[in-house]
């Protein structure tokens, strides 16, 4: 898959998709043929040309198959439906961290073939900023443009990156509304630790230019709160920017957001 990226992952989603769900609905339907055939008083027919027809299944008195039925074919035809219309707004965007202006005293540096590799994003960079500052301020962004599979991005978020370099996360991740550079953001601030050593990293989220936040828990994987904003949004083609600003070292002294933003070169953030 990391050889593929999501576009592999979309080319079979939506057919296993479907085979799942045909698959499910005939198995619902063999159930309560089953069921029907033990609880009817006839006996079970001896004739391979006397089988128990659909009809008298969905006619039996046993509503669950019938309901769960309905209910599958219902949100299979409503899902479709929704998805179809709101895929006709795809946002054709450019990414918004490209365009700052980072200032002389920021090295920029081409992330490494592995990172690009597993990533996929079609445009990123690290950012590193140190000149009269107590600790080096790590800055990065990755975009990933319209397309399918995008939501793979997501997954690599700082609560599930960071632990597999040693860093462990403290509590968890706190959001704050601000404006940066003009845009409405909500900023996930999270702390780990490696050794003796704390960190501080602001990460940052858009989706077709739209910035989104979810529950950072020390301990969370499957972010669902995700679902409501996919279901919102309504469509599988659609681009991604994550952005994350990362102060290492004894940051205590540091801990306003405001502070920590506007001393990265080209950004301004205005907390509300």
């Amino acid at each position: 898959m990391v050889q593929g990226g999501g576009e592999l992952m979309e080319a079979w989603h939506d057919h296993i998709g479907i085979v799942l769900m045909i698959g499910l609905t005939l198995l619902i339907v063999g159930i309560g043929m089953v069921i029907k055939a033990k609880t009817s008083p006839a006996p079970w027919p001896q004739s391979s040309k006397q089988w128990v027809s659909l009809k008298s299944v969905l006619n039996s008195s046993l509503p669950l198959d019938r309901w769960l039925l309905a209910a599958s074919v219902g949100c299979f035809c409503l899902a479709h439906l929704w998805f179809s219309w709101k895929e006709g707004s795809v946002i054709d965007q450019d990414s918004f961290f490209s365009s700052v202006e980072w200032g002389p005293e920021t090295i920029a540096q081409e992330p490494s073939p592995l990172v690009s590799q597993v990533l996929q994003a079609d445009e990123g960079r690290y950012l590193v900023y140190s000149e009269g500052k107590p600790a080096p301020i790590l800055s990065y962004y990755f975009f990933w443009a319209p397309k399918e599979g995008n939501g793979k991005a997501l997954f690599h978020r700082p609560d599930v990156c960071m632990p597999g370099a040693g860093w462990q996360q403290q509590g968890d991740a706190i959001i704050s509304y601000g404006t940066l550079n003009g845009r409405e953001v909500k900023v996930h601030q999270f702390q780990f630790l490696r050794g003796n050593s704390p960190a501080q990293l602001y990460w940052i989220c858009f989706i077709d230019g739209d910035s989104i936040s979810f529950a950072g828990g020390a301990h969370s994987h499957l972010q669902l709160s995700f679902v409501p904003q996919f279901i919102r949004l309504g469509k599988r083609i659609f681009s991604v920017e994550v952005f994350g600003l990362m102060v290492q070292g004894d940051s205590k002294a540091r801990t306003d957001i405001t502070e920590v933003f506007n001393a990265q070169p080209g950004l301004e953030f205005v907390l509300k």
